[in-house]
C-alpha cells in the first residue's frame, strides 16, 4: 500500500501496520511522518523504542533480537532502521528479507530513507515486509501552491491567493522554515486571514535565500574590500 505523507494520519486512524517504510527527498515529510506514527504506536501500547543506523558498525543481531521479545515478557516493540543516502543494497535487503517473518502483533517497524527504486518495490524483501510505504517527496512547482493552501488550512489559515504565491515564493525548497512562518503567523493573526500585505510584513525575505543572494553578498563583500585598499 502506498500513501502520501500528508494523508497518513486519517490513514493511521483507519488502519493499523506491522511495517512503515518512509521513503523521499522531503526532510519536513519524513520527520513529522516518523512522530506521527511513533505517536500513534505509543497509544496503541509500544512502548520501548529502538533506533539502529543502517551502516558498516551494525550489528544485525540487535534488530534480531528485538524481533524476538514477546509483551508477554516485555512491553511492545517500536523498531527504526534509518536507511544511508546510499540506499538500500543487497546486503541489506537480505537482512530485511530475514526479518519479514519475525514480525508479529507486537512490533512496528520504521525504515526510513531518501530513495526507493521501481526495481526495489518489486522486490522480494518489499513484498515480504507488506509494509505501507509512504510517499515523502517534496512537492514540485506546479504542486506547491496546493500543498501550501492546504498546510494552510490545517494551521486555521485563510491565505487568498496572492499570500499562497508568495509563501510558495519565499519557502520554495525549504519546507521546514513555511512550516515555521505558518505558525509565526497563527501566533501574529488569531483571525486565521492572510493577505499579501500581512504576510509581507510579518516574515522576513531571509527565509528564502537563493545562490543568487549568495553572490550578491560576495560583490558587496569584494568591492568593500576594494574601497579599504
Amino acid at each position: 500500500m502506498r500513501i502520501f505523507a500528508d494523508r497518513l494520519v486519517e490513514h493511521l486512524a483507519k488502519q493499523w501496520h506491522h511495517c512503515f517504510m518512509l521513503f523521499g527527498n522531503e526532510p519536513l515529510f519524513v520527520q513529522e511522518s516518523r512522530d506521527g506514527i511513533v505517536k500513534h504506536a505509543k497509544q496503541l501500547g509500544f512502548e520501548e523504542h529502538h533506533r539502529f543506523s543502517i551502516d558498516n558498525s551494525l550489528d544485525w543481531n540487535e534488530v534480531y533480537d528485538c524481533t524476538q521479545a514477546l509483551s508477554l515478557f516485555s512491553s511492545k516493540q517500536i523498531i527504526e532502521l534509518t536507511v544511508p543516502e546510499s540506499g538500500i543494497n543487497a546486503g541489506t535487503a537480505k537482512h530485511l528479507a530475514e526479518i519479514a517473518p519475525q514480525l508479529h502483533d507486537d512490533i512496528v517497524l520504521i525504515i526510513t530513507g531518501t530513495k526507493l527504486t521501481r526495481a526495489q518495490e518489486s522486490a522480494k524483501w518489499f513484498k515480504a515486509l507488506n509494509a505501507c510505504l509512504v510517499s515523502c517527496n517534496t512537492p514540485d512547482i506546479k504542486q506547491l501552491p496546493q500543498w501550501v493552501m492546504r498546510r494552510c488550512r490545517a494551521n486555521n489559515l485563510a491565505p487568498d491567493g496572492e499570500a499562497v504565491q508568495l509563501l510558495c515564493q519565499w519557502h520554495e525548497g525549504n519546507l521546514f522554515a513555511l512550516s515555521q512562518s505558518l505558525e509565526k503567523l497563527g501566533l501574529l493573526y488569531p483571525d486565521g486571514q492572510l493577505n499579501l500585505i500581512r504576510v509581507q510584513e510579518s516574515l522576513s525575505r531571509h527565509n528564502h535565500f537563493t545562490v543568487f543572494h549568495w553572490l550578491m553578498r560576495c560583490l558587496r563583500v569584494s568591492q568593500s574590500e576594494r574601497t579599504v585598499y
